[in-house]
């Protein structure tokens, strides 16, 4: 093999990695976008349905069929806010060196250029590795959190109709 040969998977190895590094961080700022825009959402939704439930259902809330789905609801969105704290909560990301600078640096002297290249590589390898680690960590409570927001919603839906169902008072829509 050639000195150009080497040169030029050195080159093609770390456009590879720099454009995988370069998605991971990319990819960090849309969860964290995501999981700050969930739980403003289930911020809101959960205190809605509890000063609904504190003010206007606080003298219906005594049988058990109706406290029990309302709790549970309200719990569940509770750990759907919490469990998105955890997916947006600040986290340490390796950076790597600025390789484009180095090699910007390094273009008078081609050896060198070359070996720092290779020497960044595998620095370069273990940041994706660490960061996608990271992202998936973060995925993984998002989703959690949108599981527990869908099921207090759920719960939620079902207390209102046992609500409904069971108090005579409540004017059905459409009445």
């Amino acid at each position: 093999m050639s000195k150009n040969d080497d040169d030029a998977k050195d080159e093609f190895v770390y456009d590879l990695l720099k454009g995988r590094h370069d998605a991971q961080i990319e990819r960090r700022q849309e969860l964290d976008s995501k999981a700050s825009n969930l739980m403003g959402y289930v911020t809101i939704v959960t205190g809605l349905t509890i000063t609904l439930g504190t003010l206007s259902l606080s003298n219906m809330l005594q049988l058990p069929q109706l406290y029990i789905p309302y709790f549970i609801g309200i719990g569940s969105l509770l750990t759907s806010v919490i469990m998105a704290l955890i997916a947006s909560r600040v986290m340490d990301w390796v950076v790597v060196p600025d390789i484009t600078k180095l090699k910007e640096e390094h273009s008078d002297k081609r050896y060198e250029k070359i070996t720092i290249i290779s020497q960044r590589i595998g620095e370069m390898w273990k940041s994706v590795e660490s960061n996608h680690d990271k992202n998936q960590y973060k995925a993984k409570w998002i989703m959690y959190s949108w599981c527990f927001l869908v099921a207090g919603l759920i719960i939620l839906v079902i207390f209102l109709g046992i609500l409904v169902a069971t108090n005579p008072t409540i004017e059905k829509v459409g009445s």
